[in-house]
């Protein structure tokens, strides 16, 4: 499986868990991948890889 599709799902789970338990309308959350694209460590070691696997969550105002 490729590190993008590996990390959408980790993304979708955790929208998953805000709307289900944490009651946030699910209309409120966007979930993007950007996988290999924009990478926050290096992908030569395994600690930078660790790195990478992590989920953004920005939050919106009720307008």
């Amino acid at each position: 499986m490729r590190s993008q599709e590996l990390g959408k799902q980790r993304a979708e789970a955790v929208k998953q868990w805000l709307t289900s338990p944490g009651n946030v309308p699910a209309t409120t959350i966007s979930v993007q991948s950007v996988g290999e694209t924009q990478p926050v460590a290096t992908n030569e070691t395994s600690q930078g890889r660790k790195q990478n696997r992590n989920v953004s969550i920005v939050v919106f105002p009720k307008q």
